[in-house]
């Protein structure tokens, strides 16, 4: 991470917890022998190091957030992506059929659904039987998520769509799978299951309307929960860690921070209620959660772990850069949907302070370009031509076009995201990554074109020397540690870390958890019951007001005179 200090210049490196952990726990693991006396060391050092943090899985999880170390050559080096790169345990052994539930299907370009359909390609690859779950909702509701003039009459329908769709996003070829063969154990092959859904308006996404645990393969060795308090708001029965073996490890990965969004759009009170409701259900249902940065709320049993790569085509720009075949002709860009809680509103405050940073110090003005579209667009252009500001907005984009590569810096202030997939996606290209000190970007802030600032004058100072000079082209541990196949290692390795075991005393814990989870489901149920006696009688109203208003207003007779009705 380059920063400007408070002595007014130089560099900074932020040094952490998680990447010392791993130097002292496996200090030779940057370039792992595979031989077995070796590992055996390694483990060794490994037992020897847990036992002196005390051995617990919280501890491990402790230092889990994204830090640095310095190599004597100057080389910035991520000592937990190594460690994971190179890791010795087949994990296609040890999970072989692994299952993925998440709460939204491509063609929506959503992270939720693009990213674990990209992890299950990945993990397929690597040797794993995968199945993927994902929602189908009906075709009246598909216009609120597909592009326009995208529909589909049958699941058969938008599984071909998403088959396409998948296999332009990765380079190799995928063998898919069948119903048939989902159980069986030949070779392993891609499998896609769709579970009903309905489209929440109110939440911009889809809630289950079924059970989905019945879909999951009988002989499934690891469960992944894409938003597993998403997944479970509506659940009642049995907890996932209970509906399946034992040994299987439930790992939920956290995609969305819901309580900030709670939070901006609906106050304080729904945030404070939906952050308990959260870690309520990610203790009831899963072993341990992955949240990609430590910008998500505190919940049980976490494990900070970026955990998501960069499609094939950003990092072939980002090498493209190196090679000297990309120029640099534009200065300054902001992607992102047109949602003033999609960091529109830090764009603006940030572009203000930094014009009136400019005028103090008779500094050149940087202007940025805008894309992106929303349903609050034309109020965000309004607030930005109001303030005067320096922003040109262009419309919709995709980050991947060709004259995208053409600018020096991405510039994203955003705090509302977990991690912004386009800011992975910008130091793929190649580019400068202008972001706030935040948790949500810690797993970039030691790659040597990520500049962090910390207030006003830092943003407009970075702002002007990113926009002026060139960024240094990518090195081949940073590629690595961008690329999907790394991100699926992070993954299985917290997974393999996960415990799994029952405890058998009756501690106050396990009666609290039981307890309340019975709660529940009595609440569940009775509100579910209530709703629908409810539904019913106001649709026997209805109904009887209808039969009225027929009644009294009944077609002429063949007489041509009005009937009545008794």
């Amino acid at each position: 991470m380059h920063g400007i200090d408070e002595s007014g210049g130089g560099e900074s490196v932020v040094m952490g917890e998680e990447d010392e952990f791993y130097k002292r726990c496996l200090p030779s693991l940057g370039h792992f022998p595979r031989s077995d006396a070796s590992i055996a060391v390694a483990l060794n050092e490994l037992d020897a190091m847990l036992e002196a943090e005390d051995g617990t899985e919280e501890d491990v999880s402790h230092h889990s957030a994204q830090h640095v170390e310095k190599t004597p050559s100057g080389a910035q080096v991520s000592t937990r992506e190594q460690v994971v790169g190179s890791h010795p345990v087949d994990f296609a052994l040890e999970f072989p059929r692994i299952c993925i539930v998440t709460t939204a299907s491509l063609p929506w370009l959503t992270g939720t659904a693009v990213n674990p359909a990209l992890r299950g390609a990945y993990l397929w690859n690597q040797g794993h039987h995968v199945t993927l779950l994902v929602p189908w909702v009906k075709r009246e509701e598909q216009g609120n998520l597909f592009q326009k003039g995208v529909e589909f009459d049958s699941e058969k329908d938008q599984l071909e769509a998403v088959r396409t769709s998948l296999s332009a996003r990765v380079p190799f070829d995928i063998t898919w799978g069948d119903e048939n063969d989902e159980n069986g154990s030949g070779s392993p092959r891609y499998h896609i299951r769709f579970y009903g859904g309905k489209y929440a308006p109110a939440l911009g996404s889809i809630i289950p309307t079924q059970d989905i645990q019945p879909l999951v393969p009988q002989d499934v060795s690891c469960i992944v929960l894409e938003e597993p308090e998403h997944l479970t708001w509506y659940h009642s029965g049995k907890r996932w860690i209970r509906a399946f073996d034992s040994h299987v490890p439930v790992v939920g990965v956290m995609h969305t921070n819901y309580v900030d969004y709670a939070r901006r759009m609906a106050g304080d009170a729904a945030s404070v209620t939906l952050k308990q409701l959260n870690k309520f259900l990610c203790r009831q249902h899963t072993h341990k959660v992955i949240k990609l940065s430590a910008a998500v709320q505190k919940l049980p049993r976490e494990e900070v772990c970026f955990v998501h790569g960069v499609s094939e085509g950003f990092l072939r720009i980002g090498k493209s850069v190196k090679a000297g075949e990309v120029v640099f002709e534009k200065a300054a860009y902001f992607l992102g949907k047109a949602l003033w809680a999609k960091g529109f509103e830090e764009l603006l405050d940030k572009m203000e302070a930094h014009e009136y940073v400019c005028a103090q110090n008779g500094k050149e003005t940087i202007r940025v370009d805008v894309y992106g579209h929303g349903k609050e667009l034309e109020e965000i252009q309004n607030e930005s031509s109001t303030r005067g500001l320096s922003l040109n907005f262009l419309g919709p984009k995709d980050h991947l076009s060709e004259d995208m590569a053409a600018y020096r810096v991405f510039v994203n202030p955003s705090t509302s995201d977990v991690v912004a997939t386009t800011s992975a996606e910008a130091l793929a290209m190649g580019k400068w990554l202008l972001v706030p000190s935040h948790p949500c970007n810690a797993f970039f802030a030691d790659f040597q074109n990520c500049l962090v600032y910390e207030n006003d004058d830092q943003f407009s100072d970075m702002l002007i020397h990113a926009a002026h000079y060139d960024p240094q082209p990518l090195s081949e541990s940073e590629i690595n540690r961008l690329t999907w196949e790394c991100a699926t290692d992070r993954l299985l390795l917290c997974c393999s870390e996960t415990t799994t075991e029952r405890s058998k005393r009756l501690g106050f814990e396990r009666v609290a958890c039981k307890t309340s989870w019975l709660g529940y489901n009595v609440g569940y149920g009775v509100y579910s019951i209530v709703t629908k006696a409810i539904d019913s009688v106001v649709g026997s109203i209805q109904t009887s007001q209808s039969e009225r208003v027929r009644g009294r207003l009944r077609p002429p007779n063949k007489d041509g005179l009005q009937s009545h009705a008794l």
